[in-house]
């Protein structure tokens, strides 16, 4: 019998999975590039892990707190196309909407 050996991104560990994502979303306030980092690092070593979902809203957030508002756009419409029945689709459009500078107060962003 054959084990096959899984990659580093392929094995499930929610634990450092979720460490990751902690650490996106404690530098989201303040550090919205650390967020964005801690983000990609997650897809890159989890791009099909546990939290994909959360990881995005937060990718998401940090890119609207950056400025940069297309960017936040493009992927929050890859989200909801992917995802259409998430939980996090009505926070996802909320974004969207910020990004498209519907309702959007400076305070907010």
């Amino acid at each position: 019998m054959t084990l096959s050996r899984r990659s580093p991104s392929q094995t499930r560990d929610p634990i450092a999975e979720l460490a990751l994502l902690d650490a996106a979303q404690h530098a989201l306030r303040d550090e919205p590039e650390q967020a964005l980092a801690r983000a990609e690092e997650h897809a890159a070593r989890y791009p099909h892990g546990e939290f994909e979902q959360e990881r995005e809203v937060l990718a998401i957030e940090a890119l609207l707190r950056m400025g940069h508002d297309d960017a936040a756009a493009q992927r929050a419409r890859r989200f909801i196309a992917r995802y259409p029945e998430s939980s996090y689709r009505v926070r996802v459009e909320q974004q969207l909407q910020r990004a498209a500078g519907v309702g959007a107060s400076p305070a907010s962003r």
